[in-house]
């Protein structure tokens, strides 16, 4: 089975941990699991960054340049605020979404997430709260494509009393 996580990092805290042990899981009982993150830290081939930029403005491949250059420099205060800045300057509508206090989901490349050649028969997202992907995309490409004609989603909310942080877990099952 062909199964795609989506995840803020590869490799970081505790959510992350528990996305990659799935992940493992999954490769480990026979499972095609591929895994797509905002950030990557590890060097899994099957474990992939997604363009920002892509399906952005003209101007992007310079936002591009410039994100490069801070990703390569060593950690330092605001690292990643700069790259924040970046990605949200080259789809303005993002930093106009941030001003009016609207929730930002404007990630044009999450919709060209399953024109690819490899396709998922489950997506797992998890941990999707980070900035950098647009569920809307992906569940109006499974509604709207003829190759799939059913989808189910369920989605199980659980919040930590140790935690004010709310964790969503969403499971999409794509069945020809």
């Amino acid at each position: 089975m062909n199964i795609l996580m989506l995840n803020t990092y590869d490799k970081w805290g505790g959510a992350e941990q528990v996305a990659c042990d799935l992940y493992h899981a999954y490769r480990s009982a026979g499972h095609d699991a591929r895994m797509l993150v905002r950030y990557q830290w590890t060097t899994d081939h099957n474990i992939s960054t997604l363009s920002p930029y892509q399906g952005t403005y003209f101007w992007s491949g310079v936002c591009a340049k410039l994100e490069n250059i801070i990703t390569k420099q060593p950690s330092f205060y605001g690292k990643f605020h700069w790259i924040d800045w970046l990605r949200r300057t080259a789809f303005p509508k993002r930093w106009l979404d941030l001003f009016s206090g609207i929730a930002d989901f404007n990630y044009p490349f999450s919709w060209n997430l399953l024109d690819r050649e490899w396709k998922p028969d489950i997506i797992h997202a998890h941990n999707l709260h980070g900035d950098y992907f647009d569920l809307r995309a992906s569940t109006s490409k499974i509604a709207g494509s003829g190759s799939w004609k059913k989808a189910a989603c369920s989605e199980r909310t659980a919040s930590s009393a140790s935690s004010s942080s709310i964790m969503k877990l969403m499971l999409i099952s794509l069945a020809p």
